[in-house]
This record gives structure tokens, sequence and C-alpha cells, in this order.
């Protein structure tokens, strides 16, 4: 006879070689007791989990979920903008590359959910494919309902057990242009006034194309629109998509400089993209300047570059904690002792 598989009972311990915990009741325990899981047939029914679904799929979030999410927990809600094909799909699956991987590069958070598992697991898997032809991630669709990230954050100090609740935009280049031109006409960008952070997504190649003088003024736009329907926002960044494919990448002196002219021919090129940043700061954002490698090659042979920054610079200013003064205890003169003297009270 084999041996048995198991037992219901917790204090039998015949199927790992020792004693049946109901041996006095039978002649031979290993035969009779009905507790002996022996087989497929004595294994436990499995049941059913009762209850409702889970209210998220793990796909994109739409416009009223994401209405929901902001109403339930004081979510960091940040807008990416940019032209299509301008990089602003592919920033948001290497950035949750980086971090799933550990590679947070002064980042001081770390990954710790998300609503939005699925999508993000098919952006990367598109990236992962990706051998250096055709788009490393598909476009988002015009008409797509759901067009919003979520990423749950826990910070990295042993002090703060926050769970924090990070909300990406994913909208398509065409909806955002049309919003550019005319903002009343879409209806689905009605987070921009409530976002706490704001990243213009700018082609570099794009820029450096004969094509480039307006590609530069439609950005500036969407910059400009932005700065002037932002209640809660506090940073703006201009990020430079695929400096990789530039013939002369741009060397910074100044990391997230605003100065046009550290950014050599491409700051010249972006000019109005620049102006607009200035105005974003003359209202009162603080802004700064980027620029990143999302792919610069399969992931095979190489890693993003420059991915993570863009939105460290976010949550610095979005995920602000204004720390507890110091209150001194006035002494009264001539102070009681050593102890009065030296003593403080927070």
């Amino acid at each position: 006879m084999s041996a048995p598989r198991g037992c219901r009972n917790r204090l039998c311990t015949l199927a790992d070689g020792g004693r049946c915990a109901r041996e006095a009741e039978f002649t031979n325990p290993a035969a009779d007791c009905p507790d002996l899981i022996r087989g497929e047939s004595d294994l436990p029914a499995l049941v059913e989990a009762g209850g409702r679904p889970a209210p998220w799929g793990g796909d994109r979030l739409n416009a009223r979920e994401i209405e929901a999410a902001l109403w339930r927990s004081p979510a960091r809600l940040f807008g990416l903008l940019g032209a299509r094909g301008s990089g602003k799909t592919t920033l948001i699956a290497s950035f949750f590359l980086r971090l799933a991987n550990g590679q947070r590069d002064g980042f001081a958070y770390r990954f710790a959910s998300s609503r939005t598992l699925r999508a993000l697991q098919d952006l990367t898997d598109h990236a992962a494919s990706w051998h250096g032809d055709g788009d490393i991630v598909p476009h988002t669709p015009l008409d797509a309902e759901g067009q919003y990230v979520h990423l749950g954050l826990r910070p990295e100090s042993n002090w703060d057990n926050r769970h924090v609740d990070v909300i990406l935009t994913d909208l398509s280049g065409e909806t955002l242009a049309t919003w550019a031109d005319a903002p009343r006409s879409v209806r689905n960008i009605q987070f921009m006034n409530r976002a706490n952070g704001i990243l213009v997504v700018v082609d570099s190649a794009e820029l450096m194309s004969p094509s480039g003088l307006r590609y530069d003024r439609d950005t500036s736009y969407l910059i400009e629109r932005a700065v002037e329907l932002q209640r809660s926002a506090r940073g703006l960044g201009l990020v430079f998509s695929k400096i990789d494919k530039l013939a002369e990448p741009p060397i910074i002196t100044s990391k997230a400089s605003t100065d046009a002219k550290d950014w050599g021919e491409l700051g010249r090129r972006a000019s109005r993209c620049f102006g607009a940043l200035m105005g974003a700061r003359i209202s009162g954002l603080e802004i700064a300047a980027f620029g990143c490698a999302s792919f610069p090659r399969p992931l095979s042979d190489g890693q993003p570059i420059g991915v993570v920054e863009p939105f460290a610079f976010l949550m610095r200013h979005a995920d602000s904690r204004p720390r507890a003064l110091l209150v001194e205890r006035p002494i009264v003169e001539p102070a009681a002792s050593w102890f009065e003297r030296m003593r403080r009270v927070r």
C-alpha cells in the first residue's frame, strides 16, 4: 500500500513517516483511518470565493474610475502631454520597468501595487519583443475609453509607511492636439485643472527634422494651454525623448537645465517651447527640462536612459511634506540647572 498523501487531522504525522493521531481507534490506521488523503478523490473540493468581484480588471482606467479614485484617496495626478508619436506611452512603460526591477536611480519611492497591472504588463511585453524595427508599444487609440495608468508607491523612508497612489494620463496625441486648439470640444481632459504635475514630451528627432518649426509651435501651444488651466500643479517638466536618435546628442552642463543655450542646437530648435516654459515659471510653477531615451536598444542589449528623473521631479514637488518647526522653550534667567538650559521642546 502506498503512503498517504496527507491527512485532514493536523496532529497526524503518518504521511511523513510518523504516527496516526487516531491509531488507537483502528487496527490498521493506514488502511482504515477516514482522515487520511490517499488519492485525488479524497482531496477537499475547491470552494468558489463569494462576494463582489474586484472593482478593477487590470486594464487602463477610464475617466469615471479616476474620478472615484480621486475622491477615495489623495492621489497624485500627473498629465503627460505631447504630439502623436512623441513617446508618452513608451515613457510610462520604461519608467514602470525601472521601478519594477528596483532600478530607481535616486527615486525616493518603490513600486508597491497597480490597479492597471495588466495594461502595464502588455506594454512591457511589447517592449520586450521589440528588436529595433517598428513601434516599441502600440499607439494609444483615439477613441480609447481607458486612458489612465495607476501606480501604487511606497516611500523608501522607514519612517513613512504611506501608500501613495499615482495616476498617469495616457491620452492620444490627436486628442491633445484637438484640445490645444479648442479646449471645450474635448471632454475627457477635465483632469488638467486638477493635475499635480505636468510632463510635456517632445520628440527630439521630429524637432530636428524639416518640420521642426511647426512641431515646436504646436508643442508650445500645449504648454501654454496647460499653464492657463492649472490650479493644482506645482511642477512642469519638458522631456526631450529619443535623444539617442540625434546625430549629435546635446551635452547638458547642468542637470534639468531650463536654459535653451545649454541644449545646443536642440535648444535653438525648441525656442518656443522654452519660451512657454519660462511663462510657466512666471505663473508660479517649478520648471525643469530633461533628456531621455526610453528604449535606445532592445532590452536584451540596453536599458532605458533618463526616464526616472522627470517623475522624481514631479513627486518632489507634488508630495513634499513640510517639516515641523523646532520650538524652543523660553528659559527664565537665572536658569535653574544645566538641564533647563539645554532643554528643548518640539
